[in-house]
C-alpha cells in the first residue's frame, strides 16, 4: 500500500512532465534547426574552399611564365658556352 501511495503521485508528475505535443513540437522545430545549420555549415566550407582555390589558379599563369622564361634563359646560356667537341 506504501508503494502504491508512494507510486501514484510519481505516476501523476512524470505523466504531467512528459506533456508530449509541446516537447515533441519543439524538439521537431530544434531538429529543423540543425539541419539548417548544417547545410549553411556545408556552404560556408564550400566558400571558404573556393576562396583558398582562388589566389592558387591565380598563381599559375604567373608559375607557367616564369618556367617558360627560365627555359628560354637556360636554352640561351646553352647555346653561349662553347661545347667540348667545338674545341
Amino acid at each position: 500500500m506504501k508503494k502504491i501511495k508512494l507510486a501514484l503521485p510519481l505516476i501523476t508528475f512524470l505523466l504531467a512532465a512528459c506533456n508530449g505535443p509541446d516537447n515533441t513540437q519543439k524538439l521537431i522545430q530544434i531538429e529543423e534547426r540543425i539541419k539548417k545549420l548544417e547545410n549553411i555549415n556545408t556552404s560556408v566550407v564550400k566558400i571558404e574552399n573556393i576562396q583558398q582555390t582562388i589566389p592558387l589558379l591565380e598563381a599559375l599563369p604567373i608559375t607557367f611564365s616564369r618556367i617558360e622564361n627560365l627555359e628560354k634563359e637556360l636554352s640561351d646560356l646553352k647555346k653561349s658556352i662553347p661545347n667540348k667537341k667545338d674545341q
